[in-house]
């Protein structure tokens, strides 16, 4: 291990421990969700995550005024919007775009019944703008509710090794790589296997230069990440 993963290790331990602590005394290191309990950061570090997802709450400063945004949802597809899920059977597919530091999160499969949706896609913000347990739950159940066979979960998260958003430190991209755990761990809970995650570049979907920072699930349950096909 590098002396700077090591160090960034120990900064995330130590940073969390004071947390919890400052957390009881009334210091202004926060807790903005109780489905973040375990990843308390202070204020700016949470408004740095949140003014870094297109279109949420408090992101306006990053809205680019050129004429291509927002891009048109593709023909055949149901556009999931920031801390939205949905899903889908038949000939629409679902898309999503300005997948920043925000997480892609999917599942495919084969409903029992045959006639329920057979793909699912939740758009997850990294931020305090949607509490995880309200994006994350509905998620859940819209899946469970489909009673889906050989299921499979798919994620597109942000490249953490390169290329970091200006202002940002290796400590802060560290509470985002908590967050990806976390999410890693749910997904694989819920459909019973590791999802296929894929890391993506972020410089690119600041900027708006598409298919950065999109994912679809095509009506042939075909998964498309930053315009590059990850199913096998």
């Amino acid at each position: 291990m590098s002396f700077t993963n090591s160090l960034v290790t120990f900064l995330i331990s130590a940073t969390l421990t004071t947390f919890t602590s400052a957390a009881t005394t009334g210091s202004n290191m926060v807790d903005r969700d109780q489905g973040y309990s375990q990843i308390k950061a202070s204020n700016g570090t949470w408004d740095k995550m949140a003014s870094l997802c297109y279109g949420g709450q408090s992101k306006r400063n990053l809205e680019v005024r050129i004429p291509e945004w927002p891009p048109i949802t593709p023909a055949g597809f149901t556009q999931v919007r920031m801390g939205e899920s949905k899903g889908e059977k038949g000939p629409l597919g679902l898309w999503t775009f300005g997948l920043f530091t925000c997480l892609g999160l999917g599942v495919t499969g084969i409903p029992k019944n045959h006639t329920g949706n057979s793909r699912f896609l939740m758009h997850f913000m990294v931020s305090e703008g949607k509490k995880e347990d309200d994006q994350w739950n509905p998620f859940h159940k819209l899946v469970k509710d489909a009673s889906l066979e050989n299921m499979k979960g798919w994620m597109s998260i942000p490249d953490l090794s390169q290329q970091l958003p200006v202002g940002w430190s290796d400590l802060e991209a560290g509470y985002v790589d908590l967050v990806i755990k976390r999410m890693v761990q749910k997904m694989t809970e819920l459909t019973g296997k590791a999802p296929k995650t894929v890391a993506r570049p972020m410089a690119l979907v600041v900027k708006h230069q598409l298919p950065h920072g999109t994912m679809q699930i095509d009506r042939n349950n075909e998964v498309e990440m930053d315009g590059y096909r990850v199913t096998q």
